[in-house]
């Protein structure tokens, strides 16, 4: 939906630009406010999708 969208991309922007957000808080923000509006595998499907993220950037960070 375009909440569970919306909710990501903030979530995605405070992993890559808000260096004073955890990027732990800022997921589990996006997944709790996913779960209080969508069915709970839509939840499951936000961690993964940001999980994955994370990973991404903390892989990019360290090649730096």
């Amino acid at each position: 939906s375009r909440f569970t969208k919306a909710a990501m991309r903030l979530a995605i922007f405070e992993m890559l630009y808000m260096h004073d957000v955890p990027t732990g808080v800022a997921i589990n923000e996006c997944v709790e406010l996913t779960k209080k509006y969508e069915e709970g595998e839509v939840a499951s499907f936000v961690n993964g999708i940001l999980g994955s993220v994370a990973r991404g950037q903390q892989k990019k960070e360290e090649e730096q």
